[in-house]
Formats: C-alpha cells, sequence, structure tokens
C-alpha cells in the first residue's frame, strides 16, 4: 500500500484506493469426496460463508485518498458493498441522484462528515424462500 500511495501521490488528480475482503471463510471443503474437510474459522464471529450470521456477512473494508482526508476512523453502521458505486461516483462529484434503479446509497457523508445521519436504517439481510417441513 506504501508503495501505491506513493506512486500515487505523482498524479496531479486525487487518487482513491479501496479494499473490500470478501465475506467470511468456508469452514468446509470437498476434495471430491464426500467428507468434509475443516478449513477456515470466523471466530469470534457466528457462521461462515454463504450463512446469515456474522461470520458470512461481516467484512473489513478500508478508503484511502491521495488528496481528501475523511473525517471517519472506523464505521461500525451498515456499509454494504453496493454502497462503493454511488459513494465512489458521488466523491468523484457526480449528481448521484440519477442513479435510481440501482439499491446503493451514497456513504460519502458517513466518511467526510464528522456527524452524519446514517443513510441506511435498515436492510434486507436475506430472505426465506423455501420451507423445509419435517
Amino acid at each position: 500500500m506504501k508503495a501505491l500511495v506513493r506512486d500515487a501521490q505523482e498524479f496531479s488528480r486525487e487518487t482513491i484506493f479501496i479494499f473490500q475482503s470478501d465475506n467470511g471463510g468456508a469452514t468446509h471443503k470437498f476434495r471430491g469426496k464426500r467428507e468434509a474437510v475443516q478449513r477456515a474459522c470466523n471466530y469470534p464471529y457466528k457462521g461462515y460463508k454463504n450463512t446469515l450470521y456474522e461470520g458470512g456477512t461481516i467484512s473489513p473494508a478500508f478508503i484511502y485518498s491521495t488528496k481528501t482526508t475523511f473525517a471517519r476512523k472506523r464505521v461500525n453502521d451498515v456499509l454494504h458493498i453496493i454502497d462503493w458505486l454511488p459513494t465512489i461516483m458521488d466523491l468523484a462529484g457526480f449528481d448521484v441522484s440519477a442513479l435510481t434503479h440501482i439499491d446503493g446509497v451514497s456513504q460519502k457523508n458517513v466518511l467526510q462528515k464528522k456527524y452524519y445521519t446514517p443513510p441506511r436504517r435498515n436492510f434486507i439481510y436475506g430472505v426465506l424462500n423455501e420451507f423445509v417441513s419435517e
């Protein structure tokens, strides 16, 4: 990251770096056999990849800019991966109100202001589309 930032500082335009990790580790890997082999641990979170628990959905991320100073050091509100597109466009100066056919919302105020109203108050976390009867 230091080398990227050093090279980016030479540009006359602002450069923004965003790192978003993949969510959750797979706890089992099938090696062409029926038995599964333990493979990852998401401790202290419950769950793993493809589950709706914290271990399958929480992902660390960071954003760095060569010119903009962000007010936040840590965000504990809901910021979903679908929010990156409108956030990046908003940071670049585009009118995001024209983005009417997407589910993401701009998180620019969350990143740039010390005090803000979260743009997202709720989120559909999962939809149960199959019922199993015993």
